[in-house]
């Protein structure tokens, strides 16, 4: 059997930090909508599709704050990579 890893260059880390953080970011914003609102957002995707426009202007931000976030989310990507690699190469 072959096991191909994945690869951890910057671009695949950016995209999975991105992606983490988007994912977080939908599931606070449902949980909010739920509980502060008392409400169950009947179309998610018309919410997903607000969510995605916020969350990449959110995401260009350039300050020091957004900066650190943004290397937490690479963190936390780097460490899934590695994770799942890990489980790749030890599971026969």
């Amino acid at each position: 059997m072959n096991t191909y890893l994945i690869p951890t260059d910057e671009d695949i880390i950016e995209s999975v930090a991105k992606s983490i953080a988007r994912s977080r970011m939908q599931d606070e914003a449902h949980k909010s909508l739920t509980d502060l609102a008392s409400m169950r957002p009947k179309d998610s995707d018309d919410l997903d599709g607000m969510i995605d426009q916020i969350f990449e202007q959110i995401w260009a931000g350039s300050s020091e704050h957004d900066e650190k976030q943004k290397d937490a989310f690479r963190g936390d990507a780097l460490a899934a990579i590695r994770t799942i690699n890990l489980k790749l190469m030890t599971t026969a």
